[in-house]
């Protein structure tokens, strides 16, 4: 037996237990009394205010957990339009969102040098939450992880080339510099990288990747004879009839595409220069002030929990657009193999210098397809 001087070790252990236990113990009081308290003011609230862009659906969910609080969602058509909204009814002085759920552009060019944003981390309150080994990489992720501020939940693996089965061969593709090759002047189609879309953030990676840069934007829509469009179902219909070869991030992907027997697939295995990660709409932001400080907080604890989380994947799987929640505890099924981001592997992702880096991008773009 292990012995101290005097004595054996078996009474110093069994001190050491108790006092774990009892500062657990104390560790979850605290918690449930903070909840029981936060829920009970909430309630008395009675409302919590979600400017929002794209998961609307998903969060109606909200309300069958926490039916004495009413879900007000504001929706709008495009992030910045929300954005527009919120900072209007803020100069007047009327505060009257609680939280906002967009894409990153609107957090970080409109909200935060407003100052709009609140701290996160003091707001998650169910040890579910706060526990990060139920998150990839272990870790919680913010847009700005010093404050807090705007919680990544959401990353999806971009897939950005479409083609027609009938002209080409997943195989031909390994690089995206294999776009460049003659045999595809003019068979390139994109949608427009200068609007709000999947191609703006894959223009940022052509961008920023230092494997492509300026020069591959140069020879892909300078030099191949590019076709840009901003209608998503011209882009499907030009692709399957052949009339194009390869679509460049169209708008819209489905498998429901391939289940009515259409003649379209997208690459699916990394190509060499790397791989990008995107957040979709998957950022969540605390307003300050916030009319509904309390039941804000019961929204964002429930809407990053495992249940909230689940009820966004399967939502957004039913409508054909599965999006894929950084949580790792929930059943990942209904999502792409190829989406789901990997631990260990190194992937683009925009961050706060995007929006100039990408404004830079279109510079080059508009400049090249001038020429």
């Amino acid at each position: 037996m292990l012995r101290f001087k005097g004595g054996t070790l078996f009474p110093v252990l069994f001190g050491h237990v108790l006092s774990v236990i009892a500062f657990h113990g104390h560790a979850g009081a605290a918690w449930e009394d903070d909840w029981k308290k936060t829920l009970t003011e909430a309630k008395k609230e009675g409302e919590v205010r979600v400017y929002i862009y794209g998961y609307q659906d998903a969060i109606q969910e909200f309300e069958k957990s926490y039916p004495d609080i009413k879900l007000t969602a504001v929706v709008g058509v495009r992030g910045a339009d929300i954005a527009s909204k919120l900072m209007a009814e803020r100069r007047a002085g009327k505060y009257l969102a609680d939280l906002y759920i967009t894409g990153l552009g609107t957090h970080i060019q409109v909200l935060h040098p407003a100052g709009a944003l609140a701290s996160i981390r003091p707001a998650l309150i169910l040890p579910e939450v706060q526990d990060k080994t139920k998150w990839f990489k272990g870790m919680h992720h913010y847009v700005y992880p010093d404050d807090t501020y705007s919680f990544v939940f959401e990353m999806n693996v971009s897939r950005w080339i479409y083609y027609n089965t009938n002209l080409v061969k997943a195989d031909e593709i390994k690089s995206w510099w294999d776009l460049t090759q003659p045999k595809w002047r003019g068979r390139l189609l994109a949608y427009d990288p200068t609007i709000p879309g999947a191609a703006a953030p894959a223009l940022w990676f052509f961008y920023r990747n230092p494997f492509l840069g300026p020069k591959f934007i140069e020879s892909l829509y300078g030099g191949m004879n590019v076709t840009v469009s901003r209608d998503p179902r011209q882009t499907w219909d030009w692709l399957a009839t052949g009339k194009f070869a390869i679509c460049i991030a169209c708008r819209g992907w489905s498998k429901k595409l391939q289940d009515q027997g259409l003649p379209v697939a997208r690459i699916t295995h990394p190509l060499r220069e790397g791989e990008f990660v995107a957040f979709g709409n998957g950022i969540v932001s605390l307003i300050d002030p916030a009319p509904h400080p309390n039941a804000a907080k019961v929204f964002l604890n429930w809407w990053l929990s495992r249940k909230g989380q689940t009820a966004f994947q399967e939502i957004t799987g039913k409508s054909g657009e599965p999006k894929n929640s950084l949580r790792l505890d929930i059943p990942k099924d209904m999502i792409p193999a190829e989406e789901i981001p990997q631990e260990g592997f190194k992937y683009f992702m925009e961050d706060r210098t995007s929006a100039e880096e990408r404004d830079q991008a279109v510079k080059i773009l508009k400049s090249v397809m001038k020429n």
